[in-house]
């Protein structure tokens, strides 16, 4: 094991679960963490929440992870992953136009509209006038009721 404060700390953690020893860790390292992240991604706002997330692979690996290495190349391998992802993740653009042309229709529609249009057809004609007069200019022209009225 190294003899880095923060390789104590992380040793604690590790065996221990000590939320202490993760906060001092934290403390110890973070700072250093963000400058490598922000060199990575260029992005203030985005290397921090890389940081967080490389604090999180760190509880949630507590268990798994050997506690006599030192804990700065690790942590520093984590947030290199995390950094990668979110190049991956931020490089994927979405296109609206291949997404349109995608939506197809489904073929299916013009013939359900004929058949609906089909039966008002036979409805309309089974109403009396004034009434029929009044759905077909609706229904089949499209006429407003305002300029039906008039």
């Amino acid at each position: 094991m190294n003899d880095a404060p923060e390789d104590r700390l992380f040793a604690r953690w590790c065996q221990h679960g000590d939320p202490q020893a993760l906060g001092a860790l934290f403390d110890a390292t973070a700072l250093r963490l963000l400058k490598l992240a922000i060199h990575i991604v260029g992005d203030a706002s985005e290397a921090e929440d890389i940081v967080q997330a490389t604090f999180l692979t760190a509880i949630e690996q507590r268990t798994t992870v050997d506690p006599a290495r030192p804990v700065m190349p690790w942590l520093s391998g984590v947030l290199a992953h995390k950094a990668q992802q979110h190049r991956r993740r931020a490089s994927r653009v979405v296109d609206a136009e291949r997404l349109a042309q995608r939506a197809v229709d489904d073929p299916s529609r013009p013939l359900e509209r004929r058949e609906l249009d089909g039966e008002v057809a036979r409805a309309i004609d089974q109403v009396g006038e004034p009434l029929r007069a009044v759905l077909v200019l609706r229904l089949r022209h499209g006429m407003e009721i305002a300029d039906i009225a008039h």
